[in-house]
């Protein structure tokens, strides 16, 4: 890990690295400038602004004295200095890989454990706290270590050192840490502050309470030597190469997520007899080949398979990205990119490459509907070339509201927000690119930013124009009315039969054609199943005025606090409620919205 983040800093226009944890501590620092020095003022200055963008995946934002990038990972937050932008695209693939392999368990043990060895001595005591949930034999084992070069250790750091050490063993369950602190107790009596000793006297106390947990017949070593492992008992190739040994190791734990392809069995070999350098320039090769034949798909599977091999090969990773992109940036027509220059100012180039080679190019006649008001379709269409007339239907009359040209995008309102179409759209002539929205969930994971940016790009066209926001409001057909009310709801089959389980809600607003309601989903997933079904509605009146019942058409659900997992469904009635029944349930009057 420290050899990963040195490399990263030998990047050019590089200013400084640093990995704070996810207390805020530092975990690492490498600095080519005197003028950004490292330690608790560097330390809570960035936990500040990390605080202020709200904890955010990832960071990009300019200083006056260059730029920087922020990559949230399971440790915490890594973060690059640049004195400019000539490597930013390098950087965040770096910072990346890094992310995704950190959130392996093992191998985050794995990398501290290096920290823990590597680090100054000033920042070992964080690194040991961002042990502490993964104490077992392998930490206890470098804590040990680490506690015996204690005669070495700093007068300023040595207490404070030692106190975290103490408390790290007594999580470990490590039976061979007990004797180390008895000795620490006895040969360093006369040294060891207060809190030092009573933390080794604790740890003590609960090795001995985890070792008199342990089943009949287990050894000091944790294990009977009858049922000691294949990992734990060593083999005459381990012994005679440690080298080979962590080469096999790797390529086991990865070998489920090689990919089928032809390439792959001749890679594995390469693994297995040791040849990591050569497996991984014949990736490099693959790679290249898959992306000059437009195969990005394959591309990118053999890309995510090189930097699990070998996450700290950060040149072969930032070559593989870049060789996919250029295969994909040269992919794309000049006509295409023209067309596009306000996306793609929008959302970045890399992004727009990105959604690009997803599409699916369609071609649609003049008059041809693309897609009908009221339909279940969760495609986003942008129109490459010609114009689309973009249709209301209101009291069984169809009217032209908007025409959009090229470069525009429609569909944000059904893609974003799970809702059926509230529009309709006519094609008076054009191409069209489609992108489905799973296809979209694939890609928006590698770009944070990219779903709010593309929904706001999407929305613009229609949101201008007067008469579409106008029809959208003579669309409501009924007032609605602002309530409280709790509402049990249950889905019903073709049949009109229950189907699942009730739920509960509460009521937004309700009208005498249909209501809105808020609900608790473990899922996105899960609320977004509801949209398009049957419904049976039973809501609760005040006092003991018996229940209002009506089935209703979900025709749309919102994210109402993403946080809280609270989602808002918007249903229509197939039959409307009558004012005696708005009465029982008590609503509230409000203007019309």
């Amino acid at each position: 890990m420290k050899t990963f983040l040195t490399k990263i800093a030998q990047l050019g226009s590089i200013i400084d690295v640093t990995l704070l944890s996810s207390r805020g501590e530092g975990l690492f620092f490498y600095s080519n400038s005197r003028e950004l020095p490292a330690g608790k003022d560097s330390e809570a200055r960035w936990s500040e602004i990390i605080t202020s963008l709200g904890n955010p995946v990832t960071a990009d934002f300019v200083f006056a004295k260059g730029r920087y990038f922020l990559q949230q990972t399971t440790i915490g937050y890594l973060i690059v200095g640049m004195q400019n932008d000539s490597n930013l695209n390098k950087v965040r693939i770096a910072c990346n890989a890094v992310s995704k392999k950190l959130s392996d368990t093992s191998i985050c043990k794995q990398t501290l454990l290096k920290l823990l060895t590597d680090t100054e001595e000033l920042l070992k005591p964080h690194v040991i706290k961002e042990l502490l949930p993964l104490a077992d034999r392998s930490v206890a084992s470098t804590l040990l270590s680490l506690l015996g070069q204690r005669d070495q250790f700093k007068a300023n750091t040595r207490d404070k050192l030692l106190l975290f050490i103490c408390q790290a063993l007594g999580y470990c369950k490590s039976p061979e840490a007990i004797e180390p602190l008895q000795t620490l107790l006895a040969t360093d009596k006369g040294k060891l502050g207060q809190n030092v000793a009573r933390a080794a006297q604790i740890a003590i106390l609960q090795l001995k309470e985890s070792q008199s947990q342990m089943p009949t017949g287990q050894s000091i070593r944790g294990q009977s030597r009858s049922s000691q492992s294949s990992h734990d008992r060593p083999t005459p190739s381990s012994a005679a190469s440690p080298k080979n040994e962590k080469t096999v190791s790797t390529t086991a734990r990865n070998r489920s997520s090689v990919p089928n392809l032809p390439e792959a069995q001749q890679i594995s070999e390469l693994l297995i007899n040791g040849s990591k350098n050569e497996a991984m320039t014949l990736l490099l090769d693959h790679i290249s080949v898959a992306a000059k034949s437009r195969n990005f798909i394959k591309a990118e599977h053999l890309r995510n398979w090189l930097i699990e091999i070998d996450s700290m090969a950060v040149g072969e990773i930032i070559r593989a990205a870049e060789i996919i992109e250029e295969e994909r940036k040269s992919a794309i027509n000049n006509e295409d990119l023209n067309t596009w220059q306000k996306l793609i100012d929008n959302i970045s180039a890399e992004a727009f490459s990105a959604l690009y080679h997803a599409f699916t190019r369609q071609k649609f006649n003049t008059g041809e509907m693309i897609v009908q008001q009221g339909d279940l379709e969760s495609t986003l269409f942008f129109i490459n070339s010609g114009k689309v007339q973009i249709q209301m239907t209101c009291g069984g009359k169809s009217e032209p509201v908007s025409t959009l040209e090229a470069g525009t995008a429609f569909g944000a309102e059904a893609f974003f927000e799970l809702s059926v179409w509230t529009f309709g759209a006519k094609s008076l002539g054009a191409e069209i690119f489609l992108l489905s929205h799973d296809v979209f969930q694939k890609i928006v994971g590698h770009y944070p930013a990219l779903e709010a940016k593309l929904a706001d790009f999407c929305r613009q066209p229609l949101q201008s124009q007067p008469l579409f926001a106008r029809g959208r409001k003579t669309r409501r057909h009924h007032e609605r009315k602002t309530a409280n009310n709790r509402v049990a709801f249950g889905l019903l089959d073709e049949k009109g039969n229950e189907a699942g389980r009730v739920a509960k809600g509460d009521l937004i607003d309700i009208s005498q054609g249909g209501l809105a309601l808020s609900f608790h989903a473990s899922q996105k997933k899960a609320a977004a199943n509801l949209l398009g079904k049957k419904v049976q509605f039973s809501i609760f009146c005040r006092n003991t005025e018996p229940l209002v019942s009506r089935v209703g058409i979900v025709r749309a659900i919102g994210s109402h606090d993403p946080i809280g997992n609270l989602y808002s469904m918007h249903v229509e009635f197939d039959q409307q409620l009558t004012p005696t029944e708005l009465r029982r349930i008590g609503v509230i009057e409000k203007a019309p919205s």
